[in-house]
């Protein structure tokens, strides 16, 4: 498992291009597994919107929500899904 937590924070301060390769190395052609904090976590409540919105601005990235982990009746973490096509 690797943490991007740092690369994505940097991503904004990227140009498009930038951060298209930045992306293509986090992932790479096929699947990947993404485990992102959920809405109702206080500690890093702006990760899980940056994935989010990185996901819908680069568009050769799919992604789906695969399974949420509770505590109690409070969402802790989320997994997701993202596929890189060849085209």
């Amino acid at each position: 498992m690797h943490e991007y937590w740092h690369d994505f924070n940097e991503l904004g301060k990227k140009n498009q291009e930038d951060q298209a390769a930045t992306l293509k190395s986090i992932f790479p052609e096929g699947k990947s597994i993404v485990l992102t904090f959920a809405p109702s976590d206080e500690i890093y409540p702006e990760g899980r919107g940056d994935f989010l919105a990185l996901m819908a601005v680069h568009r050769e990235l799919n992604s789906r929500l695969v399974k949420k982990f509770q505590y109690g009746n409070e969402d802790i973490y989320e997994v997701y899904e993202v596929a890189r096509s060849s085209n």
